[in-house]
């Protein structure tokens, strides 16, 4: 597949990684960039994102570092998309698992801009006709109330596996993706693959740039929310000095993407320091 060059994405679940898989190994020179998130205990699980060179992105960290989700930013000419691509398994889960993992998908989705969520949920009794479960499983109830919070709507209507859609496709843009096939499974799996196009326009030749315009931040609303966060609780939930920075991360990010404004400029008209300057003429 990687070797046909014909897709600009790929995501795998159940990749079978371990840290002994060097990704030079599995790119062997195509012209792919790879994003992977091996499980960290016991074997099978883990995701991995193949990404075409030709797209910039930006690699996002994962608060809760056991959740299989591996996150990034294409960087399109003319916006972001952010692509989270999730492994659940339900074997030996439980419910505090399962709101790890939500909140995890909390912290990177709640975005102002476009956003695909696609993976493998094993979440099987889910009627996503009507977005509503006839069964007292609480995951399903509180994966519903999660998707619902955040206005995704998912898009795969035929079963992905027997008669049961386990592999899902959310997104908060319902123009965004389009072309949606169903096909079957590759090599030794027994789930069927996803196929799908992405809208955007795929010409890198805009140089135009977007960055927040700190100036014109609403920091009246800013401090107004940071003052209704109860810190000693966020941060006594975090069980190691990493989790603390990712969830303070994630907080300060979301903040940013809900308060302060972008703005854009053309990439040639942006001012290096002196000492880049110099080096570029070396």
């Amino acid at each position: 597949m990687l070797l046909e060059n014909r897709y600009k994405l790929i995501g795998v679940t159940e990749s079978w990684l371990t840290d002994i898989v060097d990704d030079n190994l599995l790119l062997h020179g195509t012209p792919y960039n790879i994003i992977r998130t091996d499980r960290v205990k016991g074997r099978g699980g883990g995701t991995c994102l193949f990404i075409s060179n030709k797209i910039p992105f930006i690699k996002i960290e994962i608060p809760n570092t056991t959740s299989e989700i591996s996150c990034v930013d294409l960087l399109t000419p003319t916006e972001k998309i952010r692509i989270i691509l999730t492994y659940r398994s339900s074997t030996k889960e439980t419910i505090k698992d399962f709101k790890s993992i939500l909140q995890s998908l909390y912290d990177i989705s709640a975005v102002s801009y476009p956003l695909i969520l696609l993976g493998d949920f094993n979440l099987p009794n889910i009627d996503w006709e009507n977005y509503s479960t006839q069964t007292k499983n609480t995951k399903e109830t509180l994966f519903l109330e999660y998707i619902q919070s955040l206005g995704l709507k998912q898009k795969i209507d035929k079963p992905t596996r027997g008669v049961n859609i386990l592999d899902l496709l959310l997104t908060n843009e319902d123009e965004l993706i389009k072309a949606i096939t169903i096909n079957p499974p590759i090599s030794k799996s027994d789930h069927n693959t996803i196929e799908f196009e992405i809208s955007f326009t795929n010409n890198y030749q805009d140089n135009t740039y977007k960055y927040p315009n700190f100036r014109k931040a609403n920091y009246e609303i800013i401090n107004a929310h940071f003052s209704t966060i109860n810190w000693n609780l966020v941060f006594t939930q975090c069980s190691d000095i990493n989790q603390l920075y990712f969830t303070f991360q994630s907080i300060i990010h979301n903040v940013i993407c809900s308060y302060v404004p972008e703005s854009k400029v053309k990439s040639n008209n942006l001012k290096k320091p002196e000492h880049i300057e110099k080096m570029t003429f070396i």
